[in-house]
């Protein structure tokens, strides 16, 4: 029997997001690093934020002051599932000695990475330029690594990871090529607010 699919509720892109950019998910994706974490096979959603001014007034910071070329250029939103945390090699196979085939340096199915026998300088830089390669996206992803029944989740309402990429413009810098640290609090205030609302009934 197959699991149930996730709870999550439908949206699309709003044909008038009002952005800077007019396609911010085909502007995120020339962007390498941006397009291999949209390309994502567990990627559920994605979803172009609304940025049109609202009659009343409210999220006036968010719609109008922080969306322009300058500041806020394009922004979007994902949510995609926990991958399952890669299985701890056991003491027997991490005690073995290894076969000709495990000799490369490279990541094996286990997670971990076999011993380089050959010390010679050129086994040593291939070495070097495979970890390279098999770089993370995320200095966080064994952070956000995780789920499974070890940690509590159940599949019929799996653990969902909600993420949003955002281009910021020159404008909210402080030192120059910096960042302001205020801006922190504001896309942290936006993004959790974002995700708290899509699990509600209405909003």
């Amino acid at each position: 029997m197959s699991a149930a699919s996730p709870a999550v509720k439908p949206q699309m892109a709003a044909t008038e997001h009002n952005q800077s950019v007019p396609d911010p998910i085909a502007h995120f994706k020339t962007i390498p690093w941006c397009a291999a974490l949209l390309a994502d096979k567990a990627i559920l959603d994605t979803v172009v934020p609304d940025r049109r001014p609202l009659p009343s007034g409210e999220s006036s910071f968010v719609r109008k002051t922080m969306n322009s070329p300058s500041t806020v250029r394009a922004c979007v939103t994902f949510i995609r599932m926990v991958k399952p945390p890669r299985a701890k090699p056991s003491a027997a196979s991490s005690s073995s000695s290894p076969s000709a085939s495990d000799t490369t340096g490279s990541v094996s199915p286990a997670g971990g990475v076999p011993p380089v026998v050959s010390t010679s300088k050129k086994n040593e830089k291939k070495e070097s330029g495979d970890q390279k390669k098999k770089k993370a996206l995320s200095g966080s992803e064994a952070l956000l690594s995780g789920g499974g029944k070890e940690n509590g989740e159940d599949m019929r309402n799996p653990f969902l990871l909600f993420n949003a990429l955002a281009d910021l413009g020159a404008d909210l810098q402080s030192f120059v090529g910096t960042m302001h640290g205020g801006l922190f609090g504001v896309l942290m205030d936006e993004v959790m607010g974002t995700a708290a609302n899509f699990q509600a009934r209405e909003y």
